[in-house]
């Protein structure tokens, strides 16, 4: 899926008429992120564990452009969707097709405007800069099959299946710049964010959590991008 939507954001971006049309090292990159946590919550949250973010990455080859957008929360509606995407083609240039935007899937969040979203995709183009791109994986193992059957019952029960299938893959897109410089990273991972439980505390779970570690790592100097894998029947281990 991670490779799908690469493949696919780069084709509507850079297709080959436009490679043809570019200046050699035009391709430039920017990002940017937005606090998003919400000065009211509901009455059913009890608190604040994490504050929560919009996310964005904007890529440009001089020709055409494209977004990549990841939001801490628990769904993003078409609606949402609608609304983000007419507006950066209209106020940015970039094309509505070429905006691949993603919740987190955390289910200790919700929010995210169309407001705070395109803020986020605004900011990260005026901050592009020449760049590269890379492309990496690597594995993790706080994932686990959650399909058992209880032994009881012969029914389905949502546990930790050690023998079930389970992708450890962390798969990253690296963008920096041309002096090696680091701009951003956009990672995917197969698991629920439900580490922190549903809707108690306001969190970006461990999405957010690994966020702001790489975030962090680099004193601030990059910004890092959660995208979820194929999580249906993935939990975290804890």
């Amino acid at each position: 899926i991670f490779r799908i939507i690469l493949l696919a954001c780069l084709a509507a971006a850079f297709p080959h008429r436009a490679f043809a049309q570019a200046t050699p090292f035009s391709f430039k990159a920017g990002a940017a992120k937005i606090d998003i946590t919400p000065a009211q919550l509901p009455k059913n949250l009890e608190g604040i564990l994490d504050h929560i973010y919009a996310r964005a990455i904007v890529i440009d080859n001089g020709v055409t452009s494209a977004a990549l957008v990841s939001v801490d929360t628990g769904m993003l509606g078409e609606q949402v969707w609608r609304a983000v995407s007419q507006r950066i083609e209209k106020d940015l240039g970039i094309p509505a097709q070429n905006l691949v935007m993603n919740p987190t899937h955390t289910h200790s969040a919700f929010g995210g405007t169309a407001e705070q979203i395109y803020g986020a995709v605004k900011a990260a183009k005026e901050k592009l800069r020449p760049a590269r791109i890379g492309y990496g994986t690597g594995v993790s193992y706080i994932n686990v099959n959650r399909n058992i059957i209880d032994r009881k019952t012969n029914k389905w029960w949502e546990g930790a299946n050690y023998d079930g299938p389970s992708d450890k893959t962390v798969a990253v897109i690296k963008f920096e710049t041309t002096d090696g410089e680091p701009i951003a990273v956009y990672y995917n991972y197969a698991c629920h964010a439900v580490v922190t439980g549903n809707t108690d505390l306001l969190s970006g779970d461990y999405p957010g959590a690994t966020s702001r570690y790489i975030e962090d790592s680099f004193d601030g100097r990059i910004v890092a991008l959660f995208s979820a894998g194929a999580q249906g029947d993935q939990n975290p281990v804890y």
